[in-house]
């Protein structure tokens, strides 16, 4: 969604400052009112089902824009970091091809810490369930071993966004949730 929001505001924006696609239907009333006479003659049936078009003005200049104007409103910094996240976790764009290094590069260090957070909350939830879990179950009497004081508890680090980054971008027109 932003890239395509991105890409509206730059268009809008250049048409707003370029001033040159007002279109303006009544300039060609001529051609308009051929196309609706072409059968002078009708039925009574078809004077029943007929149709009135009324021709009306069209500022596309006013149009971009309110539609820019709009935009800023809503979407004021489209290429902040946060904003730009749910588009690096989108397997269609997240190479984020539309914005510079220096804002990807900060975009996949919010990720980064995002992360963390998450990875850590999960860890204090899963600590605190056991830490509950020991509290209320009954010990049980171990044999320790001569060598179980050496043994550590050493996690498994994968690094998942670095794999998820590494994957190739699918095509724009593939469901992002089969690849």
């Amino acid at each position: 969604m932003v890239p395509i929001l991105i890409e509206l505001k730059k268009n809008c924006q250049l048409s707003i400052s370029n001033n040159n696609n007002i279109a303006d239907i009544n300039d060609d009333d001529n051609d308009f009112q051929d196309l609706f006479d072409d059968n002078d003659v009708t039925t009574d049936e078809e004077e029943e089902n007929e149709q009135v078009y009324t021709l009306i003005s069209i500022d596309i200049d006013e149009i971009k824009n309110n539609l820019y104007n709009a935009m800023n409103h809503y979407w004021s910094n489209l290429t902040s970091p946060s904003s730009l996240l749910p588009s690096l976790l989108d397997p269609r764009c997240k190479n984020l091809s539309f914005v510079s290094f220096a804002k990807w590069f900060t975009t996949e260090n919010l990720l980064r810490d995002e992360y963390e957070k998450m990875k850590n909350n999960i860890d204090k939830e899963k600590k605190n369930v056991r830490t509950k879990v020991k509290s209320t179950s009954v010990k049980k009497k171990t044999k320790s071993s001569i060598l179980s004081s050496f043994k550590k508890h050493t996690p498994v680090m994968v690094e998942e966004i670095s794999n998820y980054l590494k994957l190739e971008e699918i095509d724009i027109e593939c469901n992002p949730f089969v690849w």
